[in-house]
């Protein structure tokens, strides 16, 4: 899973080592973050060691939709909104504060 570099610089995911990923059933994973800066790519942050286990225990496959909500971007936390299957998801940004 990516995270643009953007986002992660802008709510100060950039520095941090790891972050905590809460699954709609409110278990909380904790999921590391490494810095990929290769040219092509633009820059972004990459959820490694532990997001394939959090997958792994919700079911997430090609094709699934995840929204996620970040609730503490200090000790950077986030929920996890999962949508199974073609589903659409349609997003309100109108409140959304960067």
């Amino acid at each position: 899973m990516n995270i643009p570099k953007e986002l992660a610089v802008a709510k100060g995911l950039i520095r941090k080592k790891s972050v905590r990923v809460e699954d709609p059933n409110g278990i909380s994973w904790d999921v590391k973050l490494r810095l990929d800066e290769k040219e092509h790519n633009g820059g972004r942050l990459l959820m490694t060691k532990g997001w394939s286990e959090c997958c792994q225990a919700n079911n997430i496959s090609l094709g699934d939709t995840l929204v996620f909500e970040l609730v503490n971007a200090m000790r950077g936390g986030m929920k996890m909104h999962i949508f199974q299957g073609n589903s659409y998801v349609v997003l309100d940004a109108s409140c959304v504060k960067y």
